[in-house]
């Protein structure tokens, strides 16, 4: 009977494991993903003309309550709504703004009064306004994302 030397099972035993637990990684991430590209996470978007590349919460939740006006360096960018009342608004309210959609509607009535200014423009379709206006910053759910038209500042997972 041949004897197999200890190193040489060991090195056997590396050759078969290393490939098998890549594959069990693989697979427990799949979920994750799936998790992390969910059809209604919210994508913030901007037009291809915005210099900035990337947006943190607390910068979009300024701009679309008019306390600032521009993006990093960026000059002024104008923020784009989804229509009130729209599925798409309401979550956009609720997560970033931290808003029922009464409250940011007597938000803007009180800074009309106090500031004279104005709530952001509404649109039917915010994916399509964004790409048409080259200051434009908005927001879409990843289900109405078409890639290449505008770039992605930002990724609110559901």
């Amino acid at each position: 009977m041949k004897m197999i030397h200890h190193n040489t099972l060991r090195s056997r035993a590396r050759t078969l494991v290393a490939p098998a637990m890549l594959v069990l990684l693989g697979i427990l991430l799949l979920p994750i993903r799936a998790v992390a590209e969910n059809a209604e996470d919210i994508l913030i978007i901007a037009n291809k003309a915005v210099a900035a590349k990337a947006i943190t919460l607390n910068e979009l939740k300024s701009i679309f309550l008019g306390r600032k006006a521009g993006l990093g360096r960026e000059g002024k960018v104008a923020p784009i709504h989804a229509k009130e009342g729209s599925k798409l608004r309401v979550d956009f309210q609720q997560r970033v703004l931290g808003m029922q959609p009464e409250e940011e509607k007597m938000y803007w009535e009180d800074q009309k009064i106090r500031t004279g200014a104005v709530k952001p423009t509404e649109f039917t379709r915010p994916l399509k306004a964004v790409f048409s206006l080259k200051r434009g910053v908005g927001y879409v759910f990843r289900k109405d994302f078409q890639e290449g038209v505008v770039q992605v500042l930002l990724v609110l997972p559901r």
